[in-house]
C-alpha cells in the first residue's frame, strides 16, 4: 500500500478542550442491504450532566470519484427519517422569507434539508438560537443548486453540504435567546429553492 495522498479528513470539527469532535469511529459492514454504517463517538461536553460526551448520528460511509480522487464522505442513515414529528416546508423563498417560516420553529432536536443558491460575492450564515451556527461563502459551494442536511440535537449539530462532500460537526453553546434557526445576513443571503424543517422525536420510547 502506498498513500497517493496526504492524511485526509472527512469530517470537519475542533474545540479547545477536545481536540477532534469525532473520534473513536465504529462501522458496521453486516448491515443485511450491503450498508456500511458508521457510529461515531463525539467528544462534546454536557454542562452539568453526570457524564461527559456522547455518539453521534449514524451515518453511512460511501466512497465516491470526485475531482480530487477518491474520497469517503458519510450521510445520515435513511432511518433518520422514522423520528420526524410536524413537519415545516418552504418553497422558493429568500432568506428574509425563510426567516418569516422559520420563527414559528421551535428550538429542539431538528432535521433540516435545504436546496439553494449562492452568489459568488454572497454568504450563507445560519444562527441557531442566537449563536452561529454555519457560515459558507459563495466561493465554498457549486456553482448552481446546492444541497444542505442538518441534524441539530441539544448540544451538536451535524451538518451534510452536497450530499456527504463536506461533513461538519459543531458544538452547540448555550443558548443567547429561544429563537431556533435563522438566517443571519439576508440582504446578501442564498435564494432557497427548498428549505423542509422536521421536528424529531426522541430515539428512547416514551413510557
Amino acid at each position: 500500500f502506498r498513500p497517493e495522498t496526504e492524511h485526509l479528513r472527512y469530517a470537519e470539527g475542533k474545540s479547545e478542550r477536545r481536540g477532534e469532535l469525532l473520534y473513536a469511529t465504529q462501522s458496521f459492514e453486516n448491515v443485511p442491504d450491503g450498508r456500511r454504517i458508521q457510529v461515531a463517538w463525539g467528544r462534546i461536553d454536557h454542562e452539568g450532566m453526570p457524564f461527559t460526551q456522547m455518539i453521534l448520528f449514524p451515518t453511512e460511509f460511501f466512497l465516491r470519484t470526485t475531482p480530487q480522487g477518491i474520497r469517503l464522505q458519510a450521510m445520515p442513515i435513511k432511518e433518520i427519517g422514522q423520528l420526524h414529528g410536524a413537519a415545516h416546508s418552504w418553497d422558493n423563498v429568500s432568506a428574509a422569507q425563510a426567516n418569516v417560516g422559520l420563527a414559528s420553529v421551535k428550538p429542539g432536536p431538528l432535521h433540516v434539508l435545504v436546496n439553494f443558491t449562492l452568489a459568488e460575492g454572497n454568504s450563507l450564515r445560519l444562527r441557531y438560537q442566537g449563536n452561529e451556527l454555519l457560515e459558507l461563502s459563495g466561493k465554498e459551494v457549486k456553482v448552481g443548486e446546492n444541497q444542505l442536511e442538518m441534524l441539530i440535537d441539544k448540544t451538536v449539530a451535524e451538518i451534510f453540504l452536497n450530499n456527504g462532500e463536506r461533513y461538519i460537526v459543531r458544538q452547540l453553546s448555550a443558548g443567547k435567546n429561544g429563537k431556533s434557526l435563522e438566517f443571519d445576513g439576508v440582504e446578501y443571503g442564498p435564494a432557497i429553492k427548498s428549505l423542509q424543517v422536521y421536528e424529531m422525536q426522541s430515539v428512547w420510547e416514551k413510557k
